[in-house]
C-alpha cells in the first residue's frame, strides 16, 4: 500500500503545473508575511551600505555561476545547461539551475514587497531592505552567466 501512495506523489509531483502553483504559493506566503509583520528595521550591525549591497551582488553571482557550471560540468562535459522554467522541479539534483531559478525569484517578489514597504514607513532602512531582490537578481543573472559558459 505505501509503495502505491509514493507512486501517486510521485505522478502528481511531476505534473507541469504542481511546481508552478508552489512558486506561486511561495511568493503569495511571502508578500502576506511582509504586510504582516511591516517594514524592515536594522537587522545588520553595522547597517548595510552601497558598497555591501554591490560585493554582495557579485559574491552571489559568481558563486551560482561555480555551483551551477560545476554541478552540470560533472554530469555532462557536452550538454548545454537548459535554463528553468516555472514550471521545472527545483529539487531536480540533475539540474542546479532550477533550485536557484525557484529561490531567485521568490527572494525578488519578497524583496520588491519589502522594499515598497520600508520607502513608505521606514526610508532610513532602505539599503538593509534591498539585500533579498539584490541577492533574487543576483541569483538570476548568475543562471543567465552559467547557460553562457555552458554554450
Amino acid at each position: 500500500m505505501r509503495f502505491i501512495g509514493q507512486i501517486q506523489i510521485r505522478r502528481i509531483a511531476n505534473q507541469p503545473k504542481f511546481w508552478l502553483y508552489i512558486r506561486l504559493g511561495l511568493i503569495v506566503s511571502n508578500l502576506i508575511s511582509v504586510f504582516v509583520f511591516g517594514p524592515l528595521t536594522v537587522s545588520s550591525s553595522p547597517p548595510q551600505t552601497a558598497t555591501g549591497l554591490v560585493a554582495d551582488f557579485a559574491i552571489t553571482t559568481l558563486l551560482v555561476v561555480a555551483v551551477v557550471v560545476g554541478l552540470t560540468k560533472r554530469r555532462s562535459s557536452s550538454e548545454r545547461l537548459e535554463l528553468p522554467t516555472w514550471q521545472s522541479n527545483p529539487l531536480d539534483l540533475e539540474h542546479p539551475a532550477n533550485f536557484f531559478h525557484a529561490f531567485g525569484v521568490v527572494a525578488v517578489a519578497a524583496g520588491i514587497s519589502r522594499v515598497a514597504l520600508t520607502i513608505l514607513y521606514a526610508p532610513q532602512f532602505l539599503l538593509d531592505s534591498l539585500m533579498l531582490p539584490v541577492l533574487g537578481v543576483a541569483m538570476l543573472l548568475g543562471i543567465r552567466l552559467s547557460a553562457i559558459l555552458k554554450r
